[in-house]
């Protein structure tokens, strides 16, 4: 049975995805082939041309089209839809067969991509966005095939919705969420908010909103918000910072005040109280201590470190892609559990995406008549590079599905100093006090971090062990945490030996990895897209395949 999951249509981060007999096959953000991040409004048109590409079917060979999203569910939404339709009534598909298709409620979808994805057999499940239909959060269980709703959470009491409205309030500007969590560490909790917990979960009072009807409260929610951070800090909205200026590049950094900081901390430690508390609640009522996550709260690292270090579970799961391109994969999930068609191999990797061979580069680089040297190996070539403080652009294998690039889009460096972290910030075009995260092999994590957990898809924060911080000052934070990525052999062969040859050069066991794009680009996909992005950066090596380019 060939399943195909999308997600997108009227919202954000549209992506495809695409199981044949149970098993993935193939999974991409629309955002990738578009070059417009997030996608926003799009369809997955052409995520999906590449899914199909990857299983060499057509959409007519599709059984089932599994859509992360019910439109019976969202009473603000009567244009869904027509906004589906835009999918199946594309000039793609004129002269094809189109297949059926079911809606999957927006956070069932979600909870279906981490559950099923973990592998566990039991699990406790909580979904964190800033909404789905008319719901932001919830708690749920899965066995075997099955998932069970326990409780819902609607809109007003969104916890994505205030992290979202607090980073815009910071001036942070559009999806600054990261941006707000990196800053949390500058300051101190001080302020308070109107997050209430409860013994069943928790309560936000805003005011003037419960009298809204359905389909004004989410348009509401961000002004209710926006009134009360300036109540409760005593001041009108932030100003705008210079990283909002436009997409051209960074102008001098405005000083961040005390009051900023606090603010940003404040927000960060009252969201990680909550889901901890939820986490209490969920676990204490069950008795299940594998935890999965998803929802675009999941992203959060600082929260996800925390449930880790809590001692409340056992283990903990978070999808690789827990925002809303992951919904296109638990929607397949979830039709296929639906049909008994789901493998149980779990999601332990995000390398679903595109992949270029050697030749294809080859004549992409020779037509446009760029000079560069082919190696049978090249770890020790770009390891040697790294060694001398050069920045990197490595581009290998299938692309990354989800946020975070893990060695296969990356942008490289050694992660030793301060001065070359800086320099990759400018390339980046992001802010100088956003901190940037190391790779290391898996048997490198309790080494050097504290508690060591595995960490594949990037998305724990830990402390970095005293001995090794200034050994590793270019990816800790000023906490002393980093957002490592543990490298396991299996899963990523090169990457893994591009890590194991920089130790033998330099003595150091990790690497810094950020994504390879520059300002508000999404995530490379292409040869062409790295070799545009080299040349209009501060990239000094451009490694593709087994081609390198320096300049």
């Amino acid at each position: 049975m060939r399943i195909l999951g999308i997600s997108g249509g009227f919202g954000h981060d549209a992506a495809a995805c695409l199981l044949v007999d149970g098993k993935m096959i193939a999974a991409a953000e629309e955002e990738r082939f578009t070059r417009i991040k997030t996608a926003p409004g799009s369809v997955p048109i052409q995520s999906t041309l590449y899914c199909l590409s990857a299983g060499k079917c057509e959409l007519s060979d599709i059984d089932l089209v599994a859509v992360g999203w019910d439109p019976n569910l969202d009473p603000s939404a009567e244009y869904l839809p027509q906004t589906f339709w835009r999918f199946y009534s594309h000039e793609m598909w004129s002269r094809t067969r189109i297949p059926p298709f079911k809606y999957i409620p927006h956070h069932l979808a979600h909870a279906a991509s981490a559950f099923f994805g973990s592998g566990y057999r039991d699990a406790a499940i909580i979904v964190l966005d800033g909404n789905g239909e008319n719901v932001s959060t919830t708690l749920a269980t899965g066995h075997g095939t099955e998932i069970s709703i326990h409780q819902q959470f609607g809109i007003t009491n969104s916890l994505g919705q205030f992290y979202t409205k607090a980073s815009e309030f910071a001036g942070l500007g559009t999806h600054g969420e990261g941006k707000l969590m990196g800053l949390s560490a500058f300051g101190e909790p001080r302020y308070d908010f109107p997050i209430r917990l409860t013994n069943g979960g928790y309560e936000i009072d805003l005011p003037n909103v419960d009298a809204l009807s359905a389909a004004e409260r989410f348009a509401r929610l961000g002004e209710s918000w926006h009134s009360q951070f300036a109540e409760i800090v005593g001041a009108a909205n932030q100003r705008r910072h210079y990283w909002d200026v436009g997409q051209s590049g960074v102008a001098a950094a405005c000083e961040l005040t005390p009051r900023e900081r606090d603010f940003a901390a404040s927000v960060q430690a009252c969201l990680t109280e909550t889901i901890l508390h939820l986490v209490r609640v969920l676990v204490g009522s069950t008795g299940k201590r594998d935890v999965v996550l998803a929802g675009g709260v999941g992203l959060n690292c600082n929260a996800n470190g925390a449930i880790l270090r809590s001692g409340l579970v056992d283990n903990l799961y978070i999808f690789p892609a827990a925002h809303d391109a992951g919904v296109a994969v638990g929607a397949a999930f979830q039709a296929a559990a639906e049909h008994n068609e789901l493998s149980a191999i779990p999601v332990d990797q995000a390398y679903w995406g595109p992949c270029f061979g050697d030749e294809s580069i080859k004549k992409l680089l020779d037509d446009f008549n760029l000079r560069h040297d082919s190696y049978t190996d090249v770890t020790p070539i770009v390891a040697e590079a790294l060694s001398m403080d050069k920045v990197v652009g490595w581009f290998q294998g299938r692309m990354e599905l989800g946020p975070r690039a893990l060695g296969n889009r990356s942008i490289l460096a050694s992660p030793s100093g301060t001065d070359i972290r800086d320099r990759v910030n400018s390339i980046k075009r992001r802010e100088e006090w956003r901190p940037l995260s190391p790779s290391i092999r898996q048997h490198w994590s309790a080494r050097l971090l504290e508690h060591g957990h595995a960490s594949p898809f990037m998305l724990v924060f830990d402390r970095v062990r005293a001995e090794y911080q200034e050994r590793l000052a270019g990816v800790v934070h000023v906490d002393g945490t980093c957002r490592a990525q543990s490298v396991c052999r299996e899963t990523n062969e090169l990457y893994w030996r591009l890590l194991s040859c920089f130790e033998e050069a330099t003595g150091v066991p990790a690497l810094l990895n950020t994504s390879f794009n520059v300002g508000h680009e999404p995530i490379v996909c292409t040869p062409l897209d790295a070799i545009r992005t080299f040349f209009a950066s501060g990239i000094d090596v451009l490694c593709m395949g087994n081609h390198v380019l320096t300049k």
